[in-house]
């Protein structure tokens, strides 16, 4: 028999069992009038909860990097220009993404230590007219950076930009309100806040990107947004729809929605807020080592001592606690250690995640 472990890492994330019963159920036809209606209830909810109901909601069957080349040739066309802010890894992928696609791609880069600076934002764009869209990630999970897309949007509506935003990780844990901040196309995926397995990228798309899709050229086949919306008026996609995992969104939806939105997030700020602090207490310092930055409440972050690489501590948790953590991407992948805390996590498991912690501390004498 399989040993089970507690996933504490930053997506995929444990599942609701309500979860995991409706996945066993048995199939539908995605064509037929029951399974299309569970479609389009997962899209009135989807909505929603992106605050996005003067826009529409696409599920794509892909990982939420799919929606992210998904998004970029759907809204640009060869040769666009677009603003890259990056302060992370993932926002390094995005901006890479758009590379592969022939788009003219200015980087404003901010260290990995670091939030993003609005007023440098602003003088990008005001410095280069040219510029069509503004890629920015919510949840920078490489170093477990929240960014202020509120106050982000506030300048790229100011100068009728198009706002693109990572939300895989963010969504479902943290508030995001399309419509109320001006947000014109936002990027998740079912594996994380949303509590379901990988396999579907959700994109939500304001009615100026639509715009925007309308004027572009580039070439698109499976990621057509325009061939998408018009099977999602009918409960459908285009393609075999992953109908399971579907019906497993509908449910986790369901789940949140019941708890109520704000006490989802109000959850997850409480449980990160008391995990940081008693982490602390324990002798671990959190990455980043700054003050300037809004630290996410789906995932900590931990710079280790330089004699403790990460793949050492993890690799203990994992056989002594069977809990696993992550360690870190890219330059810090050695050095930091990330705990998730993001979808159905409650207070016991955060009981755990400070139990194994505080072992981790006094075995490897932080």
């Amino acid at each position: 028999m399989t040993q089970k472990y507690k996933l504490m890492v930053p997506g995929p994330t444990s599942l609701p069992q309500q979860v995991m019963n409706e996945l066993a159920e048995p199939m539908l036809y995605h064509r037929d009038e029951e399974f299309c209606n569970i479609f389009l209830s997962t899209l009135d909810m989807l909505r929603e909860l992106l605050g996005n109901e003067n826009g529409d909601v696409l599920i794509i069957p892909s990982s939420g990097r799919g929606g992210m080349e998904a998004s970029l040739v759907n809204l640009f066309s060869r040769g666009d220009k677009i603003l890259a802010v990056t302060n992370g890894y993932f926002g390094e992928m995005f901006a890479d993404v758009a590379r592969r696609f022939d788009l003219n791609v200015e980087q404003l880069r901010a260290d990995w230590d670091d939030g993003l600076d609005c007023s440098a934002i602003e003088r990008a764009i005001k410095k280069d007219t040219e510029i069509k869209g503004v890629l920015v990630t919510h949840c920078e999970t490489s170093n477990a950076v929240m960014n202020d897309i509120k106050a982000i949007s506030k300048v790229t509506s100011k100068y009728d930009k198009l706002l693109i935003v990572d939300a895989v990780s963010s969504l479902g844990c943290m508030p995001i309100d399309m419509d109320a901040w001006g947000v014109d196309v936002v990027i998740s995926a079912s594996q994380k806040g949303l509590m379901c397995p990988a396999g579907l990228s959700i994109v939500g798309i304001s009615q100026r990107a639509w715009k925007a899709v309308e004027s572009s050229n580039s070439s698109r086949f499976y990621f057509d947004f325009c061939a998408m919306r018009k099977y999602m008026e009918k409960g459908q996609t285009p393609v075999s729809t992953p109908v399971s995992l579907v019906r497993a969104l509908k449910v986790a939806l369901g789940l949140m929605k019941s708890e109520t939105y704000s006490k989802v997030y109000k959850r997850h700020d409480i449980l990160s807020e008391h995990i940081k602090k008693e982490a602390v207490n324990l002798g671990y310092n959190l990455y980043p080592n700054s003050n300037s930055v809004i630290r996410a409440n789906n995932l900590s972050a931990f710079s280790l001592p330089s004699n403790i690489d990460a793949a050492d501590i993890i690799e203990y948790a994992r056989e002594k606690h069977h809990t696993i953590f992550a360690k870190g991407l890219g330059k810090k992948a050695s050095s930091i250690m990330r705990v998730g805390h993001m979808g159905w996590f409650h207070e016991e498991d955060a009981m755990h995640m400070l139990h194994v912690l505080k072992d981790l501390s006094e075995q490897f004498k932080f």
